[in-house]
């Protein structure tokens, strides 16, 4: 079975340069293992400036780098300019190491995600992952790395939030027969459910959905020039 864990950090300051920083700062603090460690710079621009940005960036330049190479990369964008800054959406991501406190055999993962237009109270979010294999959910190894983990990191990953994977023919896993009567059952349910509704409520009064010339004709009125009128959709409701 592969476990895999997410945690959300928090953002010390919800702006770009303290982001990246913190984005950074965790990998050197909290990474072991990361010999084959690989950083993902995706730099989004829409304006002219911006483009022009990330043409002269280069966020490429961390593809095959070291780690520490890599890292250096990075920091390189706390150093550009505020209008620079401004006319970016940064995607930061890193992958390929072992968090302080896991077992051997693990895996990482970081991201920085920008939701400069979701238009959102924050900007900023900082989440991370861990992956695990393991026979049972209920090992106690588990409950033991997680606390180790927080310890040394910060980071409180929860067993409780986490994406469980079962393999074929693993302890756990619905067999073909089990998925098969799931099946029907949820058919059988779906349809009990569509008689008893259609026995206690009437649908002759609620207008039917329009095709698309039909609403164009209702809601353009040929005297006003394509011009489209106030539709009342209360009172037809009520007049069906």
């Amino acid at each position: 079975m592969q476990i895999q864990c997410h945690a959300a950090i928090l953002v010390e300051q919800d702006e770009p340069v303290p982001a990246v920083r913190q984005f950074v700062r965790i990998l050197k603090n909290c990474a072991v293992e990361a010999s084959r460690a690989e950083v993902n710079l995706n730099l989004i621009a829409t304006s002219a400036r911006g483009k022009t940005v990330v043409q002269e960036f280069r966020p490429e330049r961390t593809r095959g780098a070291r780690f520490e190479q890599a890292l250096a990369i990075t920091e390189e964008l706390t150093a550009l300019g505020t209008a620079k800054i401004k006319s970016l959406h940064f995607l930061l991501s890193a992958e390929g190491f072992r968090w302080k406190g896991s077992r051997e055999g693990t895996s990482a993962q970081v991201s920085l995600l920008d939701g400069k237009s979701l238009q959102r109270k924050r900007r900023f979010d900082l989440l991370a992952l861990l992956s695990f294999e393991a026979a049972d959910a209920s090992e106690p190894f588990i409950g033991k790395m997680l606390a180790e983990i927080a310890k040394a990191t910060g980071i409180r990953f929860q067993l409780e939030s986490s994406l469980m994977h079962v393999g074929k023919g693993e302890q756990g896993r619905a067999t073909p027969e089990e998925l098969f009567v799931t099946t029907l059952v949820w058919t059988e349910l779906i349809e009990r459910i569509g008689e008893k509704v259609r026995k206690e409520i009437s649908l002759a009064g609620v207008p039917h959905l329009m095709t698309t010339s039909e609403a164009h004709a209702f809601l353009f009125h040929p005297s006003k020039l394509g011009k489209s009128v106030h539709v009342d959709f209360t009172r037809i409701t009520r007049s069906g």
